[in-house]
């Protein structure tokens, strides 16, 4: 490939035929031509651009400060939604997801149960950090402890989905 440019045009020329490292590149006609025009800069009086500066600064923080209320309010959408879907899960779903898990090679296991086993896993973390502390789950994550208790919590707390994520991330 060659890029050519010169008098506000740039030429893109590309080999019709890829060219081996030993050979020399191919005669110039043997190329496919295209071109595009460039815009020549334009030039900002030097009296203005304190002004342009700051109203470009102006301009940037109004649209980042809309952005990341944008962001805030889309994150705490998909929380809540994920706090509801949490909230709707049963103990006899949450022990299927497990025993899924637990029973399936990765290869054998569904789409569907690794959704819900990413949403019942993020349940378990927060579970567990509410309850424990965040380094308890790290500690017995082998123990099949952790995981009675937590499908004992789900049973414990089936349709009642604000008690169930009391002081998680995903509170209703």
């Amino acid at each position: 490939m060659r890029i050519k440019g010169g008098s506000g045009r740039v030429v893109v020329e590309v080999p019709k035929k890829k060219a081996k490292a030993r050979r020399p590149p191919p005669p110039a006609d043997s190329y496919y031509r295209d071109g595009f025009d460039v815009a020549p800069p334009k030039r900002v009086p030097s009296s203005h651009t304190k002004a342009t500066t700051q109203a470009v600064v102006r301009d940037l923080s109004a649209k980042g400060r809309a952005r990341v209320k944008e962001d805030e309010q889309r994150d705490a959408a998909q929380l809540q939604e994920l706090g509801r879907l949490m909230g709707a899960l049963t103990a006899d779903l949450v022990e299927g997801v497990i025993n899924h898990f637990v029973q399936r090679p990765e290869g054998q296991r569904t789409a569907a149960m690794l959704v819900l086993g990413a949403l019942t896993g993020a349940l378990l973390v927060e579970f567990w950090g509410v309850l424990k502390g965040d380094d308890a789950l790290l500690e017995q994550a082998d123990s099949i402890e952790v995981l009675e208790q937590f499908v004992t919590f789900i049973e414990d707390t089936e349709g009642q989905p604000a008690r169930r994520l009391f002081g998680t991330l995903y509170a209703l």
